[in-house]
C-alpha cells in the first residue's frame, strides 16, 4: 500500500512538472513572434478577430472579407469573451491567455494515456505532447491549433471513458465535446457519423446503436444553432464553414504533381487549380448584403473536385498516395540539419509512434482504447485529401496522435525488457 501511495505521489509531481513547463514554453512562445499591440497575420485578423470586434460593435458576426465567407466561429467567440470582459485587452493578452487555456492539454494528454495504457503511458503522452516544438510553436499565434487540443484531446478522453465504463450520457457527452471542436476546426466533424458506425461494426448489438446515437445526438446538439444561423442568414445549409470546396480542389485537380508541388502556398502561387467554367457564374456578382458570392462558389468547388475524381481515379490515387506520405515526413520550418533540434525530436517521435502503432494494432484490437486507431487512421486519410501547409497546422494533429503510440510503445518496450530480465535470473 504504501509504495503505491508513494508511486501515485511520484506520478502527480512529475505530471506538475511536466505541466508547469509545457506551460512556460507555451507562453514563451506567445510572446517571442509578435509585438504586443499588433495583428500578426490578416488571415487571423479577418477569420477571428474581426467577427468578434463587428459583435461586440453591434452589426452582427460578419468578417471583413469582401466576400461572404463563414469561417469556424468558436476562436471568435473566445476573442470576442475575453475582449468583452477586458475590453482594452492586447493581442499579446488574447495570445498569453490562449497559452495558459492550452496548457490544459497536457493534463488531458495524461488522461488519454492513462486510459490507453495506465499512468506510465499517460506521463510519457504528457511529456511527448508537452515538449513537441511543432504544438509549442504553435501558441506564436492566435489561430486556432492552441485551442484545438485542449477541445480534441477532451473528445478523445471522454469517448475512451465512455467506452471503458459504458454510461450512456458519457457518449453524449462525447458528442458535445466533438460538437465544440468542429466549431473551432471542421475537420473532425465527419467522426458523428463515423464513430457511430464503427460502433455498430464492432459489436453489431442495439447496446452499440445507442451508444453511437448518444454520440451523433449529442454533436447535433452543439452545432444545430450555428448551422441555424448560417440558413437564417443565407438561405443555405453551411454546417459549420465555407472554404473546404476550394480547399479540396486545390489539393485535387488534373495539373497537380503532388511530388513536385508539395505545399498549398505553391499551389495558390501557380492558379492551376483554379476554373474558369466554376468561376465564371459567380464573377462580380454579389449577394443581397453586397459581398461576393464565395459561399455559392465554394460549393461549386467541391462538386468539382469531387467530379475530377470520379472521372480520373487513377492520377487521383498516385497524387493521394504522395500526399499520404507527405503527410508524415514534411514538419512545421526547415531543421538547420538533418539530426538538430526540434527535428530531432520529430523524427523520434515518428518513429516510435510507428513502432507503437503497429505494436498497439496488433496486440490490443479487443480492447475499447483501439478506437483511437480507427481515429487516427480517419485523420490521416482526410488530411491527405487536402494539401499540408509550410506551417504544418494541417498535418499537425495526426503527428500528435501518434504520440499516444510512441507512448504506449515505450512503456511497453520497457515492461517487456524488465519481464526477461526477470525471467533470465537465476
Amino acid at each position: 500500500m504504501q509504495r503505491r501511495t508513494l508511486e501515485r505521489s511520484a506520478i502527480a509531481l512529475a505530471l506538475l512538472l511536466i505541466t508547469a513547463l509545457g506551460a512556460e514554453m507555451r507562453l514563451t512562445a506567445s510572446q517571442s513572434k509578435y509585438p504586443e499591440h499588433r495583428h500578426q497575420q490578416s488571415d487571423v485578423h479577418r477569420y477571428y478577430v474581426s467577427p468578434a470586434e463587428s459583435w461586440l460593435a453591434g452589426r452582427g458576426w460578419e468578417t471583413d472579407y469582401r466576400q461572404n465567407f463563414i469561417p469556424p466561429p468558436l476562436q471568435g467567440v473566445f476573442v470576442a469573451t475575453a475582449k468583452m470582459l477586458a475590453p482594452s485587452a492586447s493581442d499579446g493578452t488574447l495570445r498569453r491567455t490562449q497559452a495558459w487555456i492550452g496548457s490544459l492539454a497536457i493534463l488531458l494528454a495524461f488522461w488519454i494515456g492513462c486510459e490507453i495504457g495506465g499512468p506510465f503511458v499517460g506521463l510519457f503522452a504528457a511529456v511527448f505532447f508537452a515538449f513537441n516544438p511543432d504544438v509549442v510553436r504553435s501558441a506564436e499565434s492566435l489561430l486556432t491549433e492552441t485551442h484545438y487540443f485542449v477541445l480534441l484531446f477532451g473528445f478523445l478522453a471522454v469517448l475512451l471513458c465512455a467506452l471503458r465504463i459504458d454510461k450512456s450520457w458519457l457518449f453524449a457527452a462525447a458528442g458535445a465535446l466533438l460538437g465544440w471542436t468542429s466549431l473551432l476546426k471542421p475537420f473532425p466533424a465527419p467522426l458523428a457519423i463515423l464513430l457511430p458506425a464503427y460502433f455498430y461494426a464492432r459489436a453489431r448489438t442495439p447496446a452499440s446503436l445507442l451508444r453511437g446515437a448518444l454520440l451523433f445526438a449529442g454533436f447535433a446538439l452543439v452545432i444545430s444553432p450555428w448551422i441555424a444561423r448560417n440558413f437564417i442568414r443565407y438561405d443555405a445549409i453551411h454546417p459549420i464553414s465555407t472554404n473546404a470546396g476550394t480547399a479540396l480542389a486545390m489539393g485535387n485537380h488534373l495539373a497537380l504533381d503532388a511530388h513536385a508541388t508539395i505545399y498549398w502556398e505553391q499551389i495558390q502561387q501557380t492558379g492551376a487549380w483554379r476554373s474558369e467554367a466554376v468561376e465564371r457564374p459567380f464573377r462580380g456578382k454579389r449577394d443581397p448584403d453586397g459581398k461576393l458570392m464565395w459561399n455559392e462558389q465554394d460549393v461549386a468547388y467541391r462538386t468539382h473536385a469531387l467530379a475530377y475524381i470520379a472521372t480520373n481515379p487513377l492520377h487521383f490515387a498516385r497524387n493521394y498516395s504522395i500526399k499520404l506520405y507527405n503527410t508524415f515526413r514534411h514538419p512545421l520550418g526547415a531543421p538547420a540539419g538533418p539530426w538538430q533540434g526540434p527535428h530531432l525530436f520529430r523524427v523520434a517521435l515518428l518513429a516510435l509512434g510507428f513502432l507503437g502503432l503497429v505494436a498497439f494494432a496488433a496486440t490490443e484490437r479487443a480492447k475499447p482504447a483501439w478506437v483511437i486507431v480507427a481515429i487516427l487512421g480517419y485523420f490521416t486519410a482526410f488530411t491527405a485529401l487536402f494539401h499540408i501547409t509550410r506551417s504544418g497546422r494541417l498535418n499537425l494533429p495526426v503527428k500528435v496522435l501518434l504520440g499516444f503510440f510512441a507512448a504506449w510503445g515505450v512503456v511497453a518496450a520497457a515492461r517487456w525488457a524488465r519481464s526477461r530480465i526477470a525471467t533470465t535470473r537465476p
